[in-house]
C-alpha cells in the first residue's frame, strides 16, 4: 500500500483566498458535500498539500474489527459503540489537547477540523493517509488524502520531514546509473500499482511511473553504500556500479522516501564564491565568513522523492523480489495518459498506516 507520513506544522488558507482550506457544495444527487485542504510544513522552504473529500450518505460501507465487510446507517455514524466496532484503519482521527476524536465518515472528519481550525492551525503534528493519482494535461500529480491527525506532545520529539511509503516495481532498464560517478546518485524510474479509475463497476488499477533517487553522496562508507544498493539490485564494487536484474525480470521493493517539495538548502562554502572573493581570501584580504551571507541559502525548486530507507520484512527480508509476472504482461499494465482527468479516489485505505511507518 502506498502511504504518507508527514511531521510539520499545519497552514490553512483563508476561506476568501484563491484556495480556501474547505469547500462547500452539493453532488448531482444533491448530497452535501466538503473538501477540506491544508499544508503540513516540516520545514521554511519545504511542504505538503494534503486533502480529504467527505460527503452526506445514506449508508457508511466499511469493514469490523475482523475485517469484515459491513454496513452502518448514517443515523448511526456517532453511536460510540458503533465506532467501537469499525476496524482502526478505517477510521478517521483527530487527537488535540490529549483528546482522541474518531470517526467512521471522513465529512465528520473534515467537518471537526474545521470548527477547531483555531486550535490546529500553526500546531505541530504528525498527518497520515493514503495516495490517490490525478491526472491532467498528460501530467500526473499524487494526492495525499488525510486520515489522520495527531498534535504532538510537548515533550514528544520526532524529526520533522515528509516521509512517503511506495510499493515499487522496476526492471533492469528503469535503473539510470549515468550520475553516479558525478553525485553518486542513482534514479529509479519505478511503478507504482495504482488505483486510476472505476469502469464498468470494476477498480481499475495500473503501474503508474513513481521515479525515485538513491542519494549516497554523505555516505563515507563504502560498505554501507554497497549494502544498500544491493537491496534495490545494484551492485557497487569499487569504482565499478551495474545492476543485478536480469533483463526479463520485474522486481518489487517497499521504499520509504523523503519527500522534497520546495527548495533544499545549500552549503556555503567556496564554491559560492566569485573569483575575485576567492582571490581576496587567498591574499589575506577577506576570510570566508566575511562573504557568508544572514540566513540560509536555498537553491532551485524540486519536487523529488528520495529513498531512505527499505521495508525489509517479510518476503522483502533479502531486499528485492523477483516478481512472477512476465515482463511483457508488465508492460501492457503500464499506466498511459488518457484525454479526461482521473479523478482521485480517497475511499481506498484498507491497511493499517501503523504498521507501514511503526
Amino acid at each position: 500500500m502506498n502511504a504518507f507520513r508527514f511531521v510539520g506544522k499545519l497552514e490553512f488558507n483563508a476561506i476568501d483566498s484563491k484556495n480556501p482550506y474547505i469547500r462547500f457544495g452539493k453532488t448531482k444527487n444533491g448530497a452535501e458535500y466538503r473538501t477540506l485542504s491544508f499544508s503540513v510544513v516540516p520545514t521554511k522552504n519545504n511542504r505538503a498539500y494534503v486533502e480529504r473529500f467527505g460527503m452526506v450518505e445514506k449508508s457508511i460501507k466499511t469493514k469490523d474489527t475482523d475485517g469484515n465487510d459491513i454496513e452502518v446507517a448514517w443515523d448511526d455514524r456517532e453511536n460510540k459503540d458503533v465506532i467501537s466496532k469499525v476496524a482502526r484503519y478505517k477510521k478517521y482521527s483527530v487527537k488535540l489537547d490529549g483528546v482522541y476524536h474518531e470517526f467512521i465518515s471522513a465529512y465528520d472528519f473534515t467537518q471537526f477540523v474545521e470548527e477547531n481550525l483555531d486550535k490546529l492551525k500553526g500546531k505541530t503534528c504528525v498527518v497520515t493517509g493514503g495516495i490517490s493519482i490525478n491526472v491532467y494535461n498528460g501530467k500526473i500529480s499524487f494526492r495525499y488524502q488525510v486520515q489522520n491527525i495527531r498534535e504532538l506532545g510537548e515533550d514528544e520529539e520526532i524529526e520533522q520531514k515528509l516521509v512517503v511509503r511506495f510499493d515499487t516495481f522496476y526492471r533492469k532498464e528503469d535503473i539510470d546509473l549515468a550520475d553516479w560517478n558525478n553525485n553518486k546518485e542513482v534514479a529509479v524510474n519505478a511503478y507504482t500499482y495504482q488505483f486510476v479509475e472505476k469502469k464498468d463497476g470494476k477498480n481499475i488499477f495500473k503501474y503508474v511511473p513513481t521515479t525515485f533517487y538513491i542519494n549516497l553522496a554523505n555516505e563515507e562508507n563504502e560498505k554501507k553504500a554497497a549494502f544498500y544498493l544491493k537491496q534495490f539490485g545494484i551492485v557497487l564494487d569499487g569504482s565499478s556500479i551495474k545492476t543485478k536484474i536480469k533483463d526479463s525480470e520485474v522486481v518489487s521493493l517497499p521504499v520509504r522516501c523523503e519527500y522534497i517539495n520546495g527548495s533544499q538548502e545549500v552549503p556555503f562554502d567556496e564554491n559560492s564564491l566569485t573569483d575575485n572573493q576567492r582571490e581576496m581570501i587567498e591574499l589575506g584580504l577577506k576570510t570566508l565568513d566575511d562573504f557568508k551571507p544572514n540566513g540560509s541559502i536555498f537553491g532551485e525548486r524540486i519536487v523529488k522523492f528520495y529513498a531512505i530507507d527499505i521495508d525489509a520484512r517479510d518476503k522483502y527480508a533479502d531486499g528485492y523480489l523477483v516478481e512472477s509476472i512476465p515482463i511483457d504482461e508488465f508492460k501492457n499494465e503500464i499506466f498511459t495518459f488518457a484525454a479526461e482527468e482521473i479523478k482521485p479516489d480517497d475511499t481506498k485505505n484498507d491497511d493499517d498506516l501503523e504498521m507501514l511507518f511503526g
